[in-house]
């Protein structure tokens, strides 16, 4: 059991970002609105876990934090770490307290999925560690929320 903590603590970063993906394309699949609602509450919940982790062990312990080769370009600073955690709690509140959530209508859904989306992107902004990543996850972060307003 220890090895498996230890293998999702070297890559909470990309669980970080990896959960709330996940998260939208269950959603969206998922046959009722409060499916839906249930599987974005649960990538919230695993995204911000694994972000508040990486950011207590950077930030309170010192710890370096770790990036496990993925081939993706993350940057893993201080403000990062903290912008990180702070996304994602927010994102994971936003999934339990939303109107739109709630499990009525017929754009629930939908409207997890964009919600998960968006949290991923502006996840991917606080660690980007190159200026396509950057802009990749800015681009997801936005049209996300552009649809989320739509």
């Amino acid at each position: 059991m220890a090895h498996w903590l230890d293998l999702a603590r070297a890559n909470a970063a990309l669980i970080a970002i990896l959960a709330p993906l996940v998260g939208a394309a269950l959603a969206l699949v998922a046959p009722r609105g409060r499916i839906a609602c249930f599987v974005a509450m649960i990538a919230a919940l695993i995204a911000s876990a694994a972000a508040c982790d990486l950011a207590w062990r950077a930030l309170y312990l010192g710890a370096s934090a770790p990036v496990a080769e993925s081939g993706l370009a993350l940057r893993l600073d201080g403000i990062g770490v903290a912008a990180g955690a702070l996304i994602t709690v927010v994102g994971a509140l936003i999934a339990f307290a939303s109107p739109a959530l709630s499990g009525r209508g017929r754009i629930t859904p939908l409207a997890a999925a964009l919600l998960m989306l968006a949290q991923a992107g502006w996840t991917g902004v606080a660690y980007a560690g190159d200026l396509l990543s950057l802009l990749l996850a800015i681009e997801l972060g936005s049209l996300a929320i552009c649809g989320l307003a739509a």
